[in-house]
């Protein structure tokens, strides 16, 4: 979090408690977190947290690239702390996002786009399918999750996304 204060000030955004909460909130995300599970985390140490202050803080960090906005199916904008350049596999049952480190994508060709009058400045690329859990359940419906891949509350289970570039470990 010393390196994220750093950051901060070196781009003039105030260090307050809310936005070192939110920003510790979605570092402890293991998935891509929409604004409700950064806000459900956060408002254990700030119960008085609104959601409109997540949004804010969460956008406020986007714009100034310490964390990307993810947006994939179901219109719901999801987050991600990884800013180094990947990938997205994106399950269409239970809506899980995966990372995705392929450096054949990262090699694409990009389309000629002059004449439409756009300048490409980054990209990344999504694959929606099943995901494993997804597919098992699929095969066994006794063995695993409910519902398309999900838990018996009605959740969709959580996983580490492997490798991450963040601000708390980049240095």
């Amino acid at each position: 979090m010393e390196q994220f204060g750093l950051v901060c000030r070196e781009l003039r955004l105030p260090v307050t408690f809310q936005r070192r909460t939110i920003y510790e909130a979605v570092l402890s995300c293991c998935d891509h977190p929409s604004v409700e599970d950064v806000l459900k985390i956060a408002r254990k140490r700030m119960p008085e947290l609104s959601r409109v202050t997540v949004y804010r803080v969460l956008e406020t960090l986007a714009q100034h690239g310490l964390i990307l906005r993810a947006s994939h199916r179901g219109g719901v904008v999801r987050y991600d702390v990884n800013i180094a350049r990947h990938h997205h596999l994106v399950c269409t049952r239970c809506e899980q996002t995966f990372d995705l480190d392929d450096p054949g994508l990262d090699r694409l060709k990009l389309p000629d786009t002059r004449r439409h009058g756009f300048q490409i400045a980054d990209f990344s690329v999504h694959f929606s399918g099943v995901c494993q859990a997804c597919l098992r359940t699929a095969t066994h419906p006794r063995r695993g999750a409910k519902r398309g891949g999900r838990n018996a509350a009605g959740r969709a289970p959580m996983r580490k996304t492997g490798r991450r570039k963040t601000l708390e470990r980049s240095h």
